[in-house]
């Protein structure tokens, strides 16, 4: 809940309406890009360049700045060396762990999470 207020106290501010307003179209609700620009929530439709070149404007740098993306892409070898290594490992640690991969592998994944997260207490497979 509280970052929930924190996100909206600071969308509310940004757009200059009162905190109920955002409340009112956003809380808990999906609106697809046009609704949520039709909506307040948003200022531009529009992608990751557009978003930077946004930024770039705003602070004043508009036909002087580099993106640089990270991790760095690997080249090919390199790239096939690491897929090949950690197919190794992937192996071996099946071959360790037997019925309990699945288990270890879903927390190697929650390891690399950043940030706040809203998780469900189960996994859903589609198959």
């Amino acid at each position: 809940d509280e970052h929930y207020e924190t996100f909206t106290s600071k969308a509310a501010e940004g757009r200059g309406v009162q905190v109920e307003a955002i409340k009112n179209v956003a809380s808990g609700r999906v609106w697809t890009g046009t609704q949520a620009k039709g909506n307040g929530l948003v200022d531009v439709l529009g992608g990751f360049n557009d978003a930077v070149k946004i930024a770039a404007e705003k602070a004043g740098i508009a036909n002087d700045y580099k993106v640089r993306y990270y991790p760095k892409k690997k080249d090919f070898l390199e790239d096939l060396m690491t897929r090949l290594s950690d197919n190794a490992e992937a192996k071996a640690m099946k071959s360790e762990l037997g019925e309990f991969y699945p288990w270890f592998t879903q927390f190697k994944k929650i390891q690399q999470y950043q940030g706040e997260q809203a998780r469900m207490p189960f996994e859903l497979q589609i198959h």
